[in-house]
């Protein structure tokens, strides 16, 4: 090891702030990004949507991470650069089901926005 050395990344100056207004874990949705079904439970074979809703700069960087009984399940994990700027706008992240069902119990999606964690969104499969 050589050494540290901190920085700090700044988005452009034509960036508008990034805000994230409201979030919902829900079964789909629709085309204007609005939440279909939201909902905290969810079946074996439904697909698992995060739906936010807010401001979001050029260049905000967002990553997913779905956790089914405390482990990450790669094959669902996003990274998501945002390429221009989108005033009150929508968003979402999907994690379909594997063949099998997801896994029944408590489960967890984690949502970072710039590299800090925006939240974690717990819910159920039954």
């Amino acid at each position: 090891k050589l050494g540290e050395y901190g920085f700090t990344v700044i988005p452009p100056a034509d960036a508008i702030p990034s805000i994230l207004e409201s979030i919902t874990l829900a079964k789909n949705v629709d085309d204007s990004l609005n939440a279909i079904e939201p909902t905290t439970v969810f079946n074996l074979m439904d697909p698992l949507f995060l739906v936010g809703h807010g401001d979001f700069g050029r260049s905000t960087w967002f990553n997913i991470r779905w956790f089914f009984n405390g482990q990450l399940n790669d094959g669902c994990s996003v990274d998501l650069i945002v390429d221009q700027n989108y005033p009150d706008e929508g968003l979402y992240f999907v994690c379909q089901p594997p063949e099998d069902g997801w896994p029944s119990g408590q489960h967890e999606a984690v949502l970072v926005m710039n590299d800090e964690e925006v939240g974690r969104y717990g819910f159920n499969v039954e």
